[in-house]
């Protein structure tokens, strides 16, 4: 999609006290429109001038999404994965490599940790591996082969992690660094609850009650950091989806067998608190974090009202309908699971009725209880988001039509 004739010279920008040339803007700019935009078109702007005047915000988004293409090829070009500084083999022309051992360490964990991230929300294989590049191919290909991963390669991406971890959480590393660490422990785990078939049940109730563990730390630290500092209203996109990742494996085991044998109140408490947690994130009405409370109150609602308690105690809370989702099938399967059930299809929360809130014992205020009127009528929510997790549409501008995750659709 070429520009028009009457556009005008992108003006230089400075983010910070980081300056950008037109030039540079363009780049970046064209980047986007060639790699992104044709998968969802929602920009409205080309024009670099005018995109910047209706949106500053969405100006500097592009920049950076446009960037991040280019990002991990400069860190490969600069000799960045081999964790070393100055390295010869790596420094030719203007690509000079004079930084040291230790920012080449933390600048390349840090590229992984975010493509992990992304990898893990998305449901798509990362762009990078600080892990073994064998286990990433192992995982894929289980999950091709046997609808599954096997819990002993998951131990050994938790073992890898360990050993990286001790180079970023050092002494120095303060709350928010042991948070995100804990969160990319949580998206390593996760592996544990899409098994192959054939599993031990008991040993995959050992890792799913460690996976829980870590679910509930994640959002407990979550809210100590959002005391301390603030956190929540300022957390990052994926940070929050990390921890809607948490909430969806509390409330996978919310609806399992495991529930005969977990501490009722507690899990119920953190499930309550997953709520809060989404009303604390929105910075804006009809945002999403304020979609995922109206989403939570509902299965909560479910949960405390449904007379599915006995079916729900012969279910495992391991990914069924999105094995080859990676990660995000945890995400996916939790949603359809509960959408799925009684009252969550559309049209029953008709017949419900308003039951007031009971007051407080011998104070005479109303509480702010998980009942049907506290909640939002689920008939306000667009299921149709659902109808079709996997995505195995072709994108524009490829022909023949191709299977645009090899393999991973189905």
């Amino acid at each position: 999609m070429p520009p028009p004739a009457d556009f005008e010279p992108s003006l230089p920008r400075t983010l910070g006290s980081y300056p950008f040339s037109g030039e540079d803007i363009d780049y970046y700019f064209q980047k986007f429109f060639e790699c992104y935009h044709p998968y969802m078109p929602v920009v409205r702007h080309r024009d670099t001038n005018k995109c910047y005047e209706s949106c500053p915000l969405l100006f500097w988004t592009i920049i950076y999404v446009g960037s991040r293409r280019v990002t991990i090829n400069a860190a490969l070009l600069l000799g960045v994965h081999t964790g070393r500084g100055g390295h010869p083999e790596y420094s030719h022309g203007v690509f000079q490599n004079n930084f040291t051992n230790e920012e080449a360490i933390y600048t390349w964990a840090g590229l992984n940790i975010v493509s992990q991230r992304v990898s893990s929300f998305m449901g798509l294989p990362p762009v990078t591996s600080l892990f073994n590049q064998t286990i990433q191919n192992t995982i894929l290909a289980n999950l091709e082969e046997s609808n599954g991963v096997s819990s002993h390669i998951v131990q050994v991406l938790e073992d890898e992690w360990n050993i990286v971890q001790g180079m970023i959480c050092s002494e120095r590393a303060d709350d928010l660094d042991r948070f995100n660490a804990l969160l990319v422990r949580l998206e390593i785990q996760i592996f544990y609850m899409v098994p192959v078939p054939g599993y031990s049940p008991e040993s995959l109730k050992q890792h799913i009650l460690r996976t829980y563990q870590t679910a509930s730390s994640a959002l407990r630290n979550a809210q100590e950091l959002d005391e301390k500092i603030g956190f929540l209203g300022h957390i990052t996109h994926p940070q929050m989806r990390s921890l809607l990742t948490a909430s969806c494996v509390i409330f996978k085991l919310l609806r399992s067998s495991y529930m005969q044998f977990l501490d009722r109140k507690s899990i119920e408490a953190i499930a309550s608190d997953t709520v809060s947690i989404c009303e604390r994130m929105s910075v804006m009405e009809g945002d999403l974090p304020m979609r995922l409370n109206t989403l939570l109150k509902t299965f909560l609602e479910f949960y405390y009202s449904s007379t599915l308690a006995t079916t729900w105690q012969n279910e495992e809370p391991t990914v069924t309908k999105f094995p080859r989702r990676l990660g995000a099938g945890v995400m996916f399967d939790c949603f359809i699971s509960w959408k799925s059930d009684g009252p969550m299809k559309r049209g029953l929360h008709q017949q419900h009725q308003q039951i007031p809130n009971h007051p407080n014992d011998g104070a005479g205020e109303e509480t702010d209880t998980l009942l049907p009127s506290a909640v939002p009528d689920s008939l306000a929510i667009d299921w149709s988001f659902m109808d079709d997790f996997e995505w195995t549409w072709t994108p524009p501008g490829l022909a023949p039509p191709v299977n645009l995750w090899h393999g991973m659709a189905r």
